[in-house]
Formats: C-alpha cells, sequence, structure tokens
C-alpha cells in the first residue's frame, strides 16, 4: 500500500497518480472525515457536494440576517484578529521572513 508522511506544518502530500486519477488541482477543496471502527481509524477525504456548498450559502445568509453586519468588514476584522494572534503566537522580533509578501 503506498504511503505519504505527514510535514512538520501537517501537511499531507496526495501522490501525483492520486490527484491525476481524482483530477484534484492546487486549490480544491476537500472534506475530512474520521471513522472508527474498533480500535482502527480511517481519514476520508472528499470533494464538497452541491448539498455541503448550498448548506455553506445557507449558513452564510443566515449569518448576514440575523448579525446585520458589512460582510467585507467582517472579513476584515477576523484576518486583522488573526494577524494579531499569529504575531502573539510567533513572539517579539518574529515577523515576516525577508522578502515574504
Amino acid at each position: 500500500m503506498p504511503a505519504t508522511k505527514i510535514s512538520s506544518k501537517g501537511q499531507v502530500v496526495l501522490p501525483t497518480w492520486v490527484r491525476r486519477d481524482l483530477d484534484l488541482r492546487t486549490g480544491d477543496i476537500l472534506n475530512i472525515e474520521i471513522q472508527r471502527n474498533g480500535g482502527e481509524r480511517t481519514v476520508i477525504l472528499r470533494a464538497p457536494s452541491i448539498a455541503d456548498v448550498e448548506a455553506h450559502l445557507v449558513e452564510g445568509y443566515q449569518w448576514l440576517e440575523q448579525s446585520g453586519r458589512d460582510p467585507v468588514a467582517a472579513l476584515h476584522e477576523a484576518r486583522q484578529s488573526g494577524r494579531i494572534q499569529e504575531r502573539q503566537r510567533r513572539g517579539p522580533g518574529r515577523g515576516r521572513r525577508a522578502g515574504a509578501a
């Protein structure tokens, strides 16, 4: 059985033959499911179905109606918050790498 490794960043590389066979491209989204059967655990990766996408859209529309917030402003706030948390995690003096955009 072919195997793959988990990187230090938690990334898993799908071999070329798997990506070609499943027609997967960089940036494609995969849903993750863990199945447990006794002591055995299996990770299942699935392309999102139309129903999954529609469910996320419904959640988004509900959020818009309930919050009354500007979605673009909310996105900017969330990204800024994420940047602040990342800087705090890295510690002082550990900003972007030289040459990083």
